[in-house]
């Protein structure tokens, strides 16, 4: 009976882990719908479709800049755990040049465009390598 209790409790915290994480990307995921919402109804159509070419231009970027760094980075720490510290530090700091070249490059075609869709774009590409 005791062997059962440490398993319960792993399984119980695993499972509200996982139901406040779901809670967290559906609270996100409504939170972006009504932006969006609001902002189409908020500005003319032409400024929302620069808008949102800006926001499929940072998509696309945002792809790029990850470059499946995080799942490679899990099958590995899968493989050797012993190895967390060093490439946790590699993947960051690859992340981090991969954002600023995109970012560089998403300036350009901001310069590029010109007009509010190249403003915005200029203001996501600022903020890429946050993310």
């Amino acid at each position: 009976m005791t062997d059962q209790t440490p398993r319960h409790g792993h399984l119980a915290a695993s499972l509200g882990r996982a139901l406040t994480m779901g809670a967290g990307e559906m609270t996100s995921k409504v939170a972006v719908a009504a932006a969006f919402m609001w902002l189409a109804r908020m500005v003319r159509p032409d400024i929302y479709g620069q808008v949102e070419w800006a926001l499929s231009m940072l998509t696309v970027a945002t792809l790029a800049a990850d470059a499946g760094l995080g799942t490679w980075a899990a099958a590995e720490l899968g493989r050797r755990p012993d190895a967390a510290p060093l490439l946790v530090a590699q993947v960051g700091w690859l992340r981090l040049g991969l954002s600023l070249v995109v970012s560089a490059v998403l300036l350009m075609l901001a310069w590029l465009r010109g007009g509010g869709a190249g403003a915005a774009l200029a203001v996501y590409a600022s903020v890429l390598w946050l993310m």
